[in-house]
């Protein structure tokens, strides 16, 4: 009676033996191509000392017992296809269907087309994982939401049952997202001018890409109107009112090149001079062409054009005779000088 008794328990924790390695073969998409394809590679080792055990999952509608590698795939990629690098007689591919219950797989065949569409996770079965085995497969995915900034995150995970407890692990994760060097030009309105006017046209480029880009210009008479125009001048419009005031910078439209942050805007004015002799109904016309430094930048390209009725006002001047007689007694001519507006 009396007597106590010093009971000590010891847990003893053992660590996840599995590796996952998921890595990307893009980081960065450019839209370059219609339908930009992402590669993962999928890699899971045993670095422990014990088999890893299945765990119980249906495949095309049979209970069986295996480890699992599943990858959901992120909004915005459509699976093209998958490939296993290995050769464990017992590994095969597999596919999960939307709306269909959690550990209900599909064998995937490539020689058997199915909707992609359809598909919402991909995955690998092995019997099980012995010490230091290496599994590995690879998921090719379309990109389907091409959206600029579109980022897609992406992971995958291991279920296997070790020291009798049913475990899921997470691998890292990778990202992929879409880059674009997109820009836009705003077009200017048609000018009505007298000959010997100085025409301006004002535009706004925006760099609408996420990449920081630089910019070449270019402004070149078009042939085929009704003439050259004079004093062609590219211009910052610095201070953005749309006129050229001490506040602006002239640039040289053959060597100048812009930097523009992502989102960042430039004003520019395009000036040049009517000619001071112009036909009736002249038109004039320029192209203002930009270019981005890199090869998948767009070429923006605009015409300005100005239009000049001259002769606005046509003078007239009548005699009251065409014919003098000199023997009348009224040897007087009268003239009468008017005008007339040629505008329609």
């Amino acid at each position: 009676n009396g007597t106590t008794r010093l009971v000590t328990d010891v847990v003893k924790t053992i660590a996840s033996p599995i590796d996952l390695l998921k890595q990307v073969d893009q980081t960065e998409i450019h839209l370059t191509q219609a339908s930009p394809v992402l590669r993962y590679t999928l890699t899971m080792r045993n670095q422990g000392q014990f088999d890893l055990k299945p765990i119980s999952v249906t495949i095309d509608n049979v209970l069986v017992n295996a480890v699992v590698m599943e990858d959901v795939l992120p909004t915005g990629l459509l699976l093209k296809g998958l490939t296993y690098t290995g050769s464990n007689p017992t590994a095969k591919l597999i596919y999960h269907l939307k709306g269909e219950p959690q550990k209900q797989y599909y064998l995937y065949q490539k020689a058997n087309p199915l909707d992609a569409s359809q598909v919402d996770a991909v995955g690998l079965v092995v019997n099980q994982l012995a010490p230091n085995q290496l599994e590995q497969f690879l998921v090719d995915a379309t990109v389907t939401k091409k959206d600029l900034g579109t980022v897609f995150n992406n992971s995958f995970t291991a279920a296997y049952v070790y020291a009798t407890v049913n475990t899921v692990d997470q691998s890292n994760s990778v990202s992929s997202v879409i880059l674009s060097y997109q820009a836009q030009l705003t077009t200017a309105p048609v000018l009505t001018l007298d000959p010997a006017a100085t025409a301006i046209w004002p535009h706004t480029l925006t760099n609408s890409g996420n990449l920081t880009e630089s910019y070449n210009f270019a402004v070149t008479d078009v042939n085929g109107d009704s003439g050259l125009l004079e004093n062609m001048v590219l211009i910052h419009d610095v201070n953005k009112n749309g006129l050229f005031d001490a506040a602006d910078v002239v640039l040289d439209a053959q060597a100048h090149i812009e930097t523009l942050v992502a989102e960042q805007k430039m004003s520019i004015l395009v000036q040049a001079q009517i000619p001071a002799t112009v036909l009736p109904n002249s038109v004039f016309s320029l192209t203002l062409t930009i270019k981005g430094s890199q090869t998948d930048s767009p070429v923006l390209i605009v015409k300005d054009n100005a239009y000049s009725p001259y002769p606005q006002l046509e003078l007239i001047k009548n005699v009251d005779q065409a014919a003098l007689n000199i023997s009348s007694a009224d040897k007087t001519l009268k003239y009468k000088i008017g005008r007339a507006s040629c505008r329609e």
